[in-house]
């Protein structure tokens, strides 16, 4: 995945979809003021975020029939592609793959909300901008249990230099659709 490209499909919902959050944003940052509120609102970003604007956008989402769980057109580390693709005769995948957030969720939230409050993202096209901006890059993939990279580093390294690291570098992902062995499944 080239570093300044863009992760999420475009669809032709997009503006639409953004003037979703410049309507609900000035809501949700009221409410936060309340006694309490901010965690609560953290999360309706959130949930907002990854159901209405990450999910429908993943590549690849369209074949998810089988045992294809996760969006084929983002990376997947070599060990989640051996599990799918290379399974043994009693390998369950139910627990043994794990979708993930390179960029962690609570900071692409931070971000959305802090860039709103500062007075981008107030009308459509500018929160389009911005929520294209927020996934550009690497921001998704799929790994398995063992993969797994823990949420918070105390030595304050970066995730994605985290997951870089799996399976011996960036080289060990790879989209699961460009994996030979994908074109091969009768799914």
């Amino acid at each position: 995945m080239a570093p300044g490209a863009e992760q999420l499909e475009r669809l032709t919902t997009d503006e639409r979809d953004a003037q979703d959050f410049v309507d609900y944003m000035p809501l949700w940052i009221r409410q936060a003021s309340y006694a309490g509120g901010e965690a609560r609102i953290n999360r309706r970003i959130k949930d907002h975020l990854v159901r209405d604007w990450q999910v429908p956008r993943l590549p690849g989402r369209g074949r998810r029939s089988g045992r294809e769980r996760y969006a084929s057109g983002i990376p997947w580390s070599k060990d989640a592609r051996h599990l799918l693709l290379s399974p043994g005769p009693d390998d369950k995948l139910a627990g043994r793959l794990v979708f993930e957030h390179v960029r962690p969720l609570k900071n692409t939230v931070a971000e959305l909300r802090a860039s709103y409050v500062d007075g981008e993202g107030r009308d459509a096209a500018s929160m389009l901008a911005l929520l294209r901006r927020l996934h550009t890059g690497w921001c998704f993939a799929v790994v398995s249990k063992r993969d797994r990279v823990p949420r918070a580093f105390a030595d304050g390294t970066d995730p994605v230099t985290k997951f870089a690291e799996v399976d011996g570098g960036a080289a060990g992902f790879l989209i699961l659709a460009d994996d030979p062995r994908f074109g091969d499944r009768d799914w």
